[in-house]
């Protein structure tokens, strides 16, 4: 059951359009920054905020590298969406992203790369564009960027009328399910949130959805098992969940064995916590039976007012390692990334130190950095992709790049800056 690719949100637009691609200036005052939202451009759907960054890279059979980021964006209030002059058939109001002031979340898009480090993106929606030798690094590129995946128009009741925001992408074949052999497609799972006010504030429950896609900018929604669509349910009343589903990642743990790492906030002491949610197929889900499975620390700790934003990767056959986004009392309303390691990836040990801290002050990302996503490289190195925040308003500004130091996965640095922080 889906919703085919006719649904209005899945359309190209061909509009004459612009690419930016991040400048190779190092100066400093940025670093790690590596892209930036599209503040000030007209109609860009990553005006106002940007964040949540997947990152993949996929080398081809001559060793050239090309690197893919989905990321979510939010415009600014009164610009259009996909309801322009020149597509009037897609009647999405500008008052569909009104929605809760404290989200980055808005629409989902797509950035391309040739090294992961200087990337191109767009404001609006998707167009191939060649870049025919106009810009250095991307002489040989097809770039198709900008904006991918918007709120559903299409049905009042389902669960993203109001706002999307990208969980997590993979290329899965069904044999990567059942453990056979077949062509891939990818899966996006995504946070969606709809018109229904909590506490007097639209968007603020959200449920997780999936979408299937061939070439990761048309996306088909898939109709999860949820009357709203979502592949499941908020919790019950009195449980932890209850409020919302958040920042959804999936773990390929093994045949028939897939997880979906995600968070919520408790809606009484607003402290967040981390879940799990266990699926044969990827269509059906069952949540972990104990509740959640890391809860914030003790008084004091690096993560005492909660932890949020899984990205959890497997290492070996015995051990999965957990990047999050840690909020400490100490350091209220900026939030740091750390690590924790298990077994089982239920039962967690943390490392007694962050990851990677807030900027200085004076510095882009400054406001707290979230949102983890870890990319393997050669030599048990990593990359960390993040989210960086303004300390004005706590959304998110940029997308940053930091590396590990050594063979440590438990310490990051900074990558020298290829842009300059606005």
């Amino acid at each position: 059951n889906n919703n085919n690719n006719n649904n209005n949100n899945n359309k190209i637009s061909r509009r004459q359009r612009t690419t930016v691609m991040a400048s190779s200036s190092s100066e400093a005052g940025g670093d790690g920054l590596i892209l930036q939202r599209g503040e000030g451009e007209s109609n860009a759907f990553d005006s106002i905020a940007i964040g949540s960054p997947i990152v993949k890279y996929f080398q081809s059979d001559n060793d050239t590298e090309r690197w893919v980021m989905w990321y979510t964006g939010r415009r600014e209030v009164g610009t259009s969406g996909n309801n322009s002059d020149e597509n009037k058939r897609d009647q999405i109001t500008a008052a569909t992203f009104g929605h809760d002031e404290s989200l980055t979340s808005g629409e989902i898009g797509i950035a391309v790369s040739e090294d992961g480090i200087v990337w191109r993106r767009g404001g609006s929606p998707t167009e191939t564009y060649r870049t025919g030798g106009d810009a250095e690094g991307f002489e040989n590129l097809s770039v198709d960027v900008g904006a991918v995946l918007y709120p559903n128009n299409e049905d009042w009741w389902v669960f993203d009328t109001s706002h999307v925001s990208v969980g997590d992408v993979h290329m899965i074949s069904s044999g990567n399910v059942s453990g056979g052999a077949s062509g891939g497609i990818y899966w996006m799972y995504y946070q969606g949130g709809d018109k229904e006010e909590v506490d007097g504030v639209e968007g603020v429950r959200t449920r997780p959805g999936l979408c299937l896609s061939q070439d990761g900018r048309n996306w088909a929604r898939i109709e999860g098992e949820h009357h709203t669509h979502a592949v499941f349910d908020v919790g019950n009343e009195g449980e932890w969940d209850e409020l919302c589903i958040r920042d959804p990642k999936l773990l390929l743990a093994g045949p028939k064995d897939m997880r979906l790492f995600y968070h919520s906030i408790d809606k009484v002491t607003n402290i967040f916590r981390i879940g799990v949610a266990n699926s044969k197929d990827g269509f059906q889900w069952q949540k972990n039976s104990s509740g959640f499975i890391l809860d914030a620390g003790p008084e004091g700790s690096i993560d005492d007012l909660g932890v949020k934003s899984p990205c959890v990767a497997r290492i070996g056959r015995n051990e999965y390692i957990m990047f999050y986004e840690a909020l400490s009392s100490k350091h209220p309303g900026k939030s740091t990334i750390c690590v924790a390691k298990s077994q089982d990836g239920i039962k967690w040990e943390r490392a007694s130190a962050p990851a990677l801290g807030f900027g200085e002050d004076g510095t882009w990302d400054e406001g707290g950095v979230g949102r983890p996503y870890v990319v393997p490289m050669a030599e048990n190195k990593l990359r960390l992709y993040y989210e960086g925040r303004s300390a004005a308003n706590g959304l998110g500004v940029g997308i940053g790049l930091a590396v590990s130091i050594g063979d440590d996965m438990f310490s990051f640095v900074r990558r020298k800056s290829v842009m300059t922080a606005a």
